[in-house]
């Protein structure tokens, strides 16, 4: 079986029990570029 060539991830979707929490991981920790955020969603 050939291997898989992946370039990256285009949407993700998950739920959390603290938002700010999550967001400040994603940001803080991982990295990520913080777009926005709207209510309970959060958007890099």
């Amino acid at each position: 079986m050939a291997g898989v060539d992946t370039q990256g991830l285009l949407q993700i979707a998950m739920n959390v029990k603290d938002i700010n929490r999550a967001v400040a991981f994603y940001r803080d920790v991982l990295g990520l570029p913080f777009l926005f955020q709207a209510g309970n969603l959060a958007f890099f």
